[in-house]
């Protein structure tokens, strides 16, 4: 692997991230007699990018609850953690199936990357995101959609656009927000038919939102439901020539995350008895677009779709996103109503047999591809407990804290033997964006989250099992280490063959 110095090469989460370099240059040209003449290019600049890694985490212990005093799984800290409860939620949305019920979102979506404003949304759409504001209306949401029964359509012209899917966040004179969604114009088009789902966070709770305005009746299709039986608004609609549809959904709560989902055209998840007369032979809904700050600004999402190019990825709007590099934490981070003065990652120190525990990092490049280690240090062996714990370490595709079987270990031995793995940098674990190819180790791209389980088990082991000892020879044990996560810029970079461990650079910076 090669290092280029003419730009960022080499980050680690435990050290300073992101720094910026800027260079500016001026060009002129001197006179001469008679006819002379300047052109100047001005104002040149050029500015480094930077390659951040964020990680975020979720850890439990299954041994005694220091609330209860009980042998059981429960949270030990996470982050981010904006209730302190040890379940990780970012604005009072859940991102972990730590708790006792299961969010809709995971950890690999934590908008962990985000230079939005205060007053801004987060909208992530096949890989690109985008900052949005909502629109401020003087009036109600209802006049604002002004949806005329005897036309079946929105007779608002700055919220519609010919064989186009307008959505947008709308603040009425209440201060209170919705979430429209409006499609085709009126007065021109072919009619259509479209189908949106749209899912709430924190237990759907916020779902005592409904749809306060419905162009057509608007229909709910049992086949959305949720795997944990919530049911998420959904909406089938089909309008004719020169007319529009949509609704309206509100009122959203100040901290929420939405996922939207929309097929479009052929698509459309239309069921014949709620729509016998329907007649395909419609003209395509050709653009989803995300208005921002007034009627008038349009993001583009999708251009150019077609009958077969209806089924489109989810769109995301996030009321609060950002998570800070680990550097810029305190050690309060890892304290949680359970272990309230925890100043470490892990900190138990009553371990038994039969006590085990489980971390998923979730890990976040912001701006560039990388590739990633995972590395240890500052090892102090204190005993020998480290060969009694059983480790595994896997790629976590659905964040849930489980090893599941269809999922890709990465790691199983002692935790002795991992350590010795990781030792001082030495030896880093190269990570692969995309471990189902063991051809190859793949760059994980930015601003999208990937997930690695780690789990750790005390066994209860009966005598000789370990070279004729048994697990009281252990007691009193101890270990300290340093965990650590290191990236490279993939950009100029060789990167590692399959089944190399050893960094360009095995010096891991301090």
């Amino acid at each position: 692997m090669t290092d280029n110095n003419s730009g960022p090469s080499r980050r680690q989460v435990l050290a300073g991230l992101g720094t910026i370099g800027v260079a500016s240059a001026g060009a002129g040209l001197g006179t001469t007699a008679f006819f002379s003449d300047r052109t100047t290019f001005r104002n040149n600049y050029l500015e480094a990018g930077e390659l951040a890694l964020k990680l975020d985490w979720q850890q439990t212990y299954n041994g005694p609850n220091p609330k209860t005093g009980v042998a059981e799984e429960h949270p030990v800290n996470a982050y981010p953690d904006d209730s302190g409860d040890g379940i990780q939620d970012l604005g009072g949305i859940k991102y972990s199936s730590a708790g006792d019920t299961k969010p809709v979102f995971n950890a690999a979506e934590i908008p962990a990357c985000c230079d939005c404003e205060d007053e801004e949304y987060y909208v992530t759409y096949a890989g690109d995101t985008f900052c949005i504001e909502a629109i401020d209306g003087d009036v109600s949401a209802e006049t604002f959609y002004d949806y005329v029964p005897a036309e079946v359509s929105s007779r608002n012209e700055d919220i519609t656009r010919d064989d186009t899917a307008v959505l947008f966040l709308y603040r009425d004179d209440q201060g209170e927000l919705y979430l429209f969604i409006v499609l085709d114009e009126f007065g021109d088009g072919d009619g259509g038919a479209a189908s949106f789902k749209v899912e709430g966070a924190e237990e759907c709770e916020w779902l005592s939102a409904d749809w306060v305005v419905q162009d057509d009746p608007i229909t709910t299709n049992d086949d959305y439901q949720n795997a944990d039986g919530n049911l998420p608004a959904t909406a089938d609609w089909v309008w004719g020539e020169e007319r529009t549809d949509g609704g309206v959904l509100g009122t959203l709560e100040e901290e929420f995350a939405l996922r939207i989902t929309p097929k479009l055209n052929d698509a459309a998840t239309l069921d014949p008895a709620n729509f016998p007369n329907f007649i395909s032979d419609f003209g395509p809904v050709e653009r989803l677009i995300f208005l921002s700050g007034d009627a008038e600004t349009e993001i583009v999402l999708e251009d150019g779709i077609t009958d077969e190019t209806g089924k489109l990825d989810p769109i995301v709007v996030h009321s609060t996103c950002g998570i800070e590099t680990l550097d810029k934490l305190s050690t309060d981070v890892y304290a949680s109503k359970f272990y309230p003065d925890q100043r470490s990652l892990i900190e138990l120190d009553d371990v038994k047999p039969g006590d085990e525990g489980e971390i998923t990092f979730s890990m976040h490049l912001c701006d560039n591809p990388g590739y990633i280690w995972l590395f240890a240090k500052n090892i102090d062996f204190d005993g020998e407990l480290a060969e009694y714990l059983d480790v595994v370490l896997w790629y976590d595709d659905d964040c849930n804290n489980v090893f599941d079987d269809d999922e890709i270990e990465i790691f199983s031995g002692s935790f002795s033997e991992l350590l010795d793995l990781l030792n001082n940098g030495k030896e880093s674990l190269p990570l692969d964006a995309d471990p189902k190819n063991p051809e190859t180790i793949d760059c994980f791209d930015p601003e999208t989250g990937y997930c690695i389980g780690f789990t750790w088990e005390f066994p209860v082991r009966q005598f000789d099992e370990i070279d004729e000892r048994d697990n009281n020879d252990v007691q009193g044990d101890s270990l300290k280490f340093d965990l650590g996560f290191y990236t490279e810029q993939c950009r100029h970079n060789d990167g590692p063959n399959a089944g190399d461990v050893t960094p360009i650079n095995p010096d891991i910076p301090e």
